[in-house]
């Protein structure tokens, strides 16, 4: 449920840590602190937040050690972190000239100034024009290097942190950020619904550790039950469209997520075998308050397109729909994330593929078929070929990608020389047929066919029986990966979540 993952340099213990500055040896704490980016490049992918807070302003690190604080600073833009925390001075709130000249070689890292009123300035003023003043002055400053401002003050009255919220949106204080993004928050434990407020990169705490990082500090599941008991998040209905769907798992997956993250959403089936009949009781659906997205499955993945306000470019070069979004306006979006559930599930895999020089064979030419080509296309495979029992819903389907290299086969025999006509090897196969058919028999020239160099990747998209006739004869071929069907599923299932929600999915 969280965006980034916030590295604090002043907590950790490196060499010579609480000594002079003079003794410091700057390359063996850069030395500590490149095993530890290591660790966490190597643990998640979630961007990287680097940050020496100094005593002054709320951290560790001491506040005489300047020359080390720009040393420090400074490596983490070049060990590559997505996001360096510089301070503003609390000593004159002017821009440090480390500041300013980061500032103009960031690179691919953003810089988040920041200032830590640990003193309460903004609510110890004599009148809260004084204090929007200084509220003001801060912002100023922050906003001449930072690309996101961050400022951070200490509440005496829960009252400081509806100030504070209303400060951040006043016409002058937008002026100056002039579309930067904004932090604002107040420490303490009065200061919890400033937490709660605040819509960028607020740090949150989780149940497992042992203690809250700050005083205040809240989890990602306390701060969206909050949200929706002070009536910012309503709760959204979801649904599975489609038949049969009695079996789906994607009901305990997408409400094992809002439990996690605190969401007030429920998802439940919607059983239909076609939209036509259904028409009303669709649009009525879409139109609801409370209706928040909509997963769609065979029957309807095609037909449903006509019911919805726009559809996204991919939904559109696929000619199918397996995810309905609810936007603010109230109108209705359809996208595709089974392309998505596939390719990333083929570029997990230990098997790399060499798309240039390689092929793919597409098994069905059903609507999931529409996927599995355009993931084919966007993971950058050189040539597809596709199978299916009645040659004439393969002509259709080749038909509406006749942009793209593919190529028909009348049998499964046929693909190995095919590719290696064509100076191919084979490195992808995807079926889209149900699990349940057991008579198709897979030649093992398929598997052969990859050499063993590249090996490849078979990837069902059936999700019962766990293991299929394809996943049991590629499993029988060394350089071969298998991605089963439950895999796919939960992965376009992921993306489906984060689109209705705007929240990564925990995993």
């Amino acid at each position: 449920g969280v965006d980034a993952v916030e590295l604090r340099v002043d907590l950790l213990d490196y060499p010579g840590k609480g000594g002079d500055e003079a003794d410091i040896h700057v390359e063996e704490v850069e030395d500590t602190l490149l095993r530890q980016l290591t660790q966490l490049r190597r643990a998640t992918t979630l961007p990287i937040i680097y940050t020496v807070r100094t005593a002054g302003q709320g951290g560790q690190f001491p506040d005489g050690h300047t020359r080390l604080y720009e040393q420090l600073c400074e490596f983490g833009f070049r060990a590559g972190c997505d996001y360096v925390d510089i301070e503003l001075p609390a000593s004159n709130l002017t821009p440090s000239v480390m500041a300013m000249r980061l500032a103009r070689r960031v690179g691919h890292t953003r810089i988040i100034a920041s200032y830590h009123d640990v003193a309460g300035r903004l609510w110890t003023a004599a009148s809260p024009t004084e204090g929007f003043s200084v509220f003001r002055e801060i912002i100023a400053k922050l906003a001449q290097y930072g690309s996101i401002v961050k400022l951070i003050s200490m509440a005496t009255d829960i009252a400081d942190n509806f100030a504070l919220h209303t400060w951040s949106k006043h016409d002058e204080i937008v002026r100056l950020l002039n579309g930067r993004p904004l932090i604002t928050m107040n420490m303490g434990d009065t200061g919890r619904l400033s937490r709660v407020l605040n819509r960028t990169l607020t740090p949150v705490t989780h149940p497992a550790l042992p203690v809250r990082a700050a005083p205040g500090q809240l989890s990602v599941r306390e701060i969206h039950t909050l949200r929706h008991q002070l009536g910012m998040l309503p709760r959204r209905e979801f649904y599975l469209l489609g038949s049969p769907i009695q079996s789906s798992p994607s009901p305990l997956l997408h409400n094992t997520g809002f439990d996690a993250l605190g969401l007030p959403h429920h998802y439940a089936l919607r059983e239909m075998a076609s939209v036509r009949g259904n028409e009303e009781a669709i649009r009525a659906m879409l139109a609801s308050d409370h209706f928040g997205g909509a997963s769609v499955t065979i029957p309807l993945k095609v037909d449903i397109i006509a019911l919805l306000d726009e559809i996204s470019p991919s939904a559109r070069a696929i000619g199918a729909v397996n995810t309905i979004i609810r936007r603010a306006d109230g109108s209705s979006y359809g996208d595709n994330t089974d392309w998505l559930g596939i390719l990333h599930s083929v570029k997990r895999q230990p098997c790399k593929l060499a798309p240039s020089s390689g092929a793919a064979l597409i098994i069905g030419a059903g609507g999931t078929a529409r996927a599995a080509i355009y993931a084919a296309h966007r993971l950058g495979i050189a040539r597809i070929y596709l199978y299916n029992r009645t040659r004439a819903n393969a002509e259709q389907l080749v038909q509406q990608f006749n942009t793209l290299p593919i190529t028909i086969v009348d049998s499964l025999d046929d693909v190995a020389k095919a590719a290696a006509d064509a100076r191919l090897t084979l490195q992808l196969i995807i079926s889209t047929v149900p699990g349940t058919i057991t008579n198709m028999t897979l030649p093992s020239t398929l598997f052969a066919a990859s050499g063993a160099q590249t090996g490849g990747v078979a990837v069902e998209l059936a999700y019962r029986p766990r293991e299929t006739a394809l996943m049991a004869a590629a499993a029988q071929h060394a350089g071969w990966c298998c991605v089963p069907g439950v895999d796919v599923l939960i992965g376009q299932g992921l993306w489906q979540f984060r689109y209705w929600t705007g929240c990564k999915p925990p995993q």
